[in-house]
């Protein structure tokens, strides 16, 4: 049997283990020009924005040739959590951290210590930090590894601190020597383990003639470690949730036994207040006591004793992260209650896990940024100092105060606690998320199998877990001009009530109040789907106010939204509402307005697409000073999003289409209602709603009012008011879904029992192609199916196609046809192709292609009685067996519809800011073979990094910013995609880096070079109509014209230069 070769055969997991264990030159080498299979890993590793980031660093470094480590050499240590944690038996080795498929199934076990935390527990076998996890650090290493020798140093993070320093001094002198000037620069707990090196080994360091940068390090301790030890701390809550294996006291007790945690707990010696943190029976008095080893809390104390004079001011560089909310104190010394963490005060004057009170070191000049703890590493303006600081100790690319309104005044407390409240809301949708993951995994069916979607999931859950401690998940960090989490120091305090009503969306006049009269009503819909459940129910109710003499056929295709969506004008794209006035003659409907929120595709409604839905809802609506939205809660239909995940995206919508301090005080909606008519969903989104982070008492009285005036500001920037349904009201909707539940299992079984013919409510298939997948997502008259993605080669696909078209006999089509089946449609989705529902294939240019109609999936015989032979086997006549042939293929078997999609239509992106922001499309090097370029990939690296500097230097001063598009190489620089990203979004600027070439006899077909010899020539050229007004082309020949002049005239096809000029570019700068 032949060895596979395709995706299946090669090893995710081994080769992200070489990229956590490589160096400064491995990873380089291991980024700069990786296999396909490898940039694929590496792309769902790290995020395409974050791998190309990194790419370019690793092009940079490679550009640098001969002059790298120049300035000298540079160790880089990581913080908590920050190493990768693997244990080996014998000669093999098995990745636990951080590797969620293992914690999954109780691998956390596995790096449980012994008692006195010096070895690994009994049976566990031995574990070692084998890499330093890049997604986190992989930017600074390559950063400073262009101009210095970088050598990343890992440990295992469990165990004493001072055990880490002693191999820190080896690993020193095997990369260096004993006299070789060396710097360090370190994260978090990393700057305790360069500390206490620096204690242990004076002369060592006095020889070193080095700096220390610390980033964030809690010398003098951290609350998040007394919230981590009692399970306060989410983290704790999402290991427990991703274990399925341990609950959450046995997770706690393997934590327990992690000496380097102890080490961080905040000092005594600066807070003496705090004493009792080092006392094992204030563990013991908690609500649920939990036994914490004394011995370990000795050691801590101790520790802090040791370590405090470890202080070398004129060596020591200390950046600290603001504007994050922090823990910092024990209220009232709430001992009792540790592990909540209302048990704790909070400041913004800190980074998210370590307040400057306990991070900055006496006399130790300090820098500040406005960065989460774990984004530290890889914040531009950090990076962008290091070499600077490393070099003179001293930068003015950071400032060394904090803006003065950024954590003092008197509302600072409850601006930081505000602060707090969103962050727990970022932690239930990681919680929900890891809930997902879990339950999906526990169902697979293919065993370890690992696929692109599972790998990518398993890196969102791992940044989920960490979150705060490491680097934050990519998607959050793509917003331009903010960093993920901060806190707006500006910003107008927006606070909308929410209420939930059991009611049909249709009858108003069961929800609507007299006190704020509903303004707006919404509802979803999907991409070419016909309006059903509340659209249907909506359509169906303005429709008859619509009717001539209130007369209604009740023929739904007559009514008007389906009208609207059937003609195109209701599109249904991702967040693109759609308003229309309410008809109906009815007190209040006059000035109301009916919304129908587009979804986009069916199966692809994830929570950040429902949250760009709602934002673009809610910002809309209140841009036309609408106040009260009522709505079902839209997103959370049957195969969806759970009503968890739903509330989430809506409050995360709400927030985000009323944080524009310019429009929050007026423009944004005062009050949402959901309405829901099961009682089931009704009390699940009322459970929702509680437990959400995000949410504040309604009732709030005179007396909190009255303290919010005096304090100047209200509570935080963004909260909701939940009026949550009463006791009485939960248990009347509990009885009544209990009713309905039997008396739906009983209609269940009769319908099963029917004609199974009678329901003809289509299923609707999207299909699109990107690469070698195949995008499938399903919407049936039931529950919409998430998207599925099948990985074959398109050639393969294509052939089969045409065999199918090309059998001679009906046997050989009904086999092409089932292969093309078996090939294409995922396993899961082919039961809901199994019955007699007709099918809408949604399909775009390329899978219009495939002959859907003439594809075959073998269907079940129902009604039809068989005689057997003497054998047992069914007796069929030949016409018998060709009509079940006939009767397989789709378009014989129910009726078949096909709709035509365009896939140019972007998302929609939040309103552009009044100031300045450039827009810059680089592309470097599209070409393979002969084509290939040297020094082109590098001058886009270089052009595309001189670019984004300005937004660290200048940016905070001028308000202006440049965005950059960066495709490099052939996989990223295709024809389409240039062209894609033209047509898409408006460029101010574009610089191409590679070959031209110029056709003498037919200038119309000269242009830039793609792929093995494609042109982009003037015809593609003419038919973009916002082509960037500057326009750089270091490519040969791409500015030559026609020799002879006479040939010039109106009808003549432009040369490649002229093309420019043309469709309106200013300045064309070429070679």
């Amino acid at each position: 049997m032949a060895t596979p070769t395709g995706p299946s055969s090669f090893d995710e997991y081994a080769f992200i283990e070489r990229v956590e264990a490589a160096d400064a030159v491995q990873l380089s080498q291991l980024l700069l020009r990786p296999a396909p299979e490898e940039e694929r890993v590496l792309r769902t590793y790290f995020g395409d924005l974050r791998y190309q980031r990194l790419h370019g660093l690793a092009v940079r470094r490679a550009s640098t040739r001969g002059k790298r480590g120049e300035k000298g050499n540079v160790v880089i240590i990581h913080g908590i959590m920050g190493a990768e944690l693997s244990a080996f038996d014998g000669e093999r080795k098995n990745r636990i951290w951080m590797r969620v498929l293992r914690l999954l199934l109780g691998g956390l076990v596995g790096l449980r210590l012994n008692d006195d935390g010096s070895g690994d527990a009994d049976g566990v076998g031995e574990v070692r930090a084998t890499g330093i996890l890049k997604n986190t650090y992989g930017e600074i290493i390559l950063s400073l590894a262009e101009h210095w020798n970088v050598k990343p140093f890992w440990f295992d993070w469990r165990k004493d601190i001072r055990t880490a320093a002693g191999q820190l001094d080896v690993k020193i002198s095997e990369w260096f020597g004993d006299r070789a000037p060396v710097h360090i620069v370190a994260h978090s707990m990393g700057g305790l383990v360069a500390r206490t090196f620096i204690k242990q080994y004076p002369k060592r360091w006095k020889a070193m003639r080095g700096r220390l940068v610390m980033l964030g390090t809690p010398n003098h301790g951290s609350f998040d470690i007394p919230s981590v030890l009692t399970g306060a701390d989410k983290t704790v809550r999402k290991l427990e949730l991703c274990d399925i294996k341990h609950n959450l006291g046995e997770v706690l007790e393997i934590l327990h036994t992690f000496v380097g945690s102890y080490q961080m707990l905040p000092s005594p010696k600066e807070m003496p207040s705090i004493a009792p943190l080092y006392n094992a029976e204030t563990y013991g008095t908690l609500r649920k006591p939990l036994s914490v080893p004394q011995r370990h809390l000795d050691n801590a104390r101790a520790f802090h004793e040791w370590l405090r004079d470890a202080i070398d001011p004129a060596n020591m560089i200390y950046i600290a992260g603001y504007n994050r909310p922090t823990l910092c104190d024990i209220k009232k010394q709430n001992w009792k209650s540790l592990d909540s963490l209302d048990a704790y005060a909070v400041t913004l004057e800190g980074d998210g896990r370590v307040p400057h009170a306990l991070g900055k070191l006496k006399g130790v000049p300090t820098y500040y940024v406005d960065e989460l703890h774990g984004d530290l590493p890889s914040n531009q303006q950090v990076l962008a100092s290091l070499e600077e600081l490393l070099q003179h100790g001293v930068t003015d690319r950071l400032p060394m105060s904090m803006p003065a309104q950024s954590a003092r005044g008197p509302a600072a407390e409850k601006r930081a606690r505000a602060a707090l409240n969103v962050e727990l809301g970022r932690d239930a949708d990681d919680e929900a998320r890891i809930d997902q993951f879990v339950r999906r995994m526990q169902t697979r069916r293919d065993g370890a199998a690992t696929t692109p979607r599972v790998l990518a999931e398993e890196q969102r859950v791992a940044q989920a877990i960490t979150r705060g401690f490491l680097r934050s998940p990519s998607d959050e960090r793509a917003s331009s001009g903010a960093t993920a989490g901060s806190i707006p120091t500006d910003g107008i305090p927006v606070r909308i009530e929410v209420r939930l009503v059991h009611a049909a969306i249709e009858n108003t006049a069961s929800y609507d109040t007299s006190d704020l009269p509903v303004d707006a009503i919404a509802v979803g819909h999907y991409l070419g789907v016909k309006p059903v459940n509340s659209e249907g129910a909506i359509d169906r109710a303005i429709s008859e106010a619509l009717a001539v003499d209130g007369e209604s056929d009740g023929n739904s295709d007559l009514f008007i939204i389906t009208q609207y969506a059937q003609r195109g004008i209701i599109r249904g794209e991702l967040g693109q509402p759609f308003f229309l006035p309410d008809p109906r003659a009815e007190p209040g409907a006059a000035g109301r307005a009916i919304a129908i929120a587009g979804l986009g595709i069916p199966g692809r409604c994830g929570a950040p697409e429902l949250t760009v839905t709602v934002r673009e809802l809610c910002w809309s609506l209140g841009r036309m000073d609408k106040k009260h939205l009522a709505t079902v809660l839209i997103g959370s239909g049957l195969g969806n999003l759970s009503d968890s995940e739903a509330i989430g995206a809506w409050v995360r919508g709400l927030e985000e289409a009323s944080s524009n301090p310019r429009q929050a005080e007026k423009q944004h909606l005062s009050r949402v209602t959901f309405v829901e008519l099961d009682e089931r969903k009704a009390l699940l989104i009322d459970e929702a709603l509680r437990k959400h982070p995000c949410r504040t008492e309604a009732r709030a009285g005179t007396q909190r009012a009255k303290a919010l005036a005096e304090a100047g500001t209200d509570e935080q920037p963004f909260a909701v008011d939940y009026e949550e349904l009463g006791a009485e009201k939960r248990a009347s909707l509990k009885r009544k879904a209990i009713a309905k539940a039997r008396h739906r299992a009983k209609a269940e079984l009769e319908r099963d029992t029917a004609d199974a013919g009678r329901n003809t409510s289509p299923t609707r298939l999207s299909v699109g192609l990107e690469s070698d997948k195949y995008r499938f997502g399903a919407i049936t008259a039931v529950a919409s199916i998430p998207e599925r993605l099948i990985t074959i080669d398109p050639k393969l696909v294509m052939d089969v196609n045409d065999q199918l078209v090309s059998a001679a006999d009906l046997v050989t089509q009904c086999e092409r046809g089932t292969l093309l089946g078996h090939l294409l449609v995922p396993a899961d989705l082919r039961d809901q192709l199994g019955g007699h529902a007709p099918l809408v294939m949604m399909v775009d240019s390329v899978t219009a292609r495939i002959h859907w109609e003439m594809m075959a999936l073998p269907l079940p015989v129902v009604g039809r009685a068989t005689t057997a032979n003497s054998n047992g086997d069914d007796v069929l006549s030949d016409a018998e067996r060709r009509a079940d042939k006939e009767r397989s293929f789709f378009s014989l078997s129910r009726g078949l519809t096909r709709q035509l999609r365009t896939s140019l239509a972007p998302p929609p992106e939040p309103p552009p800011p009044a100031r300045r922001t450039l827009r810059v499309l680089v592309v470097a090097d599209p070409g393979v073979g002969g084509w290939h370029l040297n020094g082109a990939e590098e001058e886009g690296v270089l052009v595309a990094d001189l670019l984004e500097s300005y937004n660290t230097v200048m940016s905070a001063t001028t308000g202006n910013r440049v965005e950059v598009v960066r495709l490099f190489g052939p996989r990223e620089a295709t024809r389409a995609n240039v062209l894609g990203h033209l047509f898409l979004k408006q460029f101010d600027v574009l610089h191409f880096a590679g070959h031209c070439q110029y056709t003498r006899d037919e200038p119309g077909r000269s242009g830039w070079i793609f792929g093995d010899g494609e042109l982009l020539s003037a015809n593609e050229l003419n038919r973009i109509d916002r082509i960037p007004k500057f326009v750089f082309s270091n490519a040969c020949e791409s500015g030559i014209t026609p020799d002879d002049a006479e040939r010039r005239d109106a009808g003549l096809a432009p040369n490649f230069a002229e093309a420019f000029f043309a469709r309106g570019v200013s300045n064309f700068v070429c070679t």
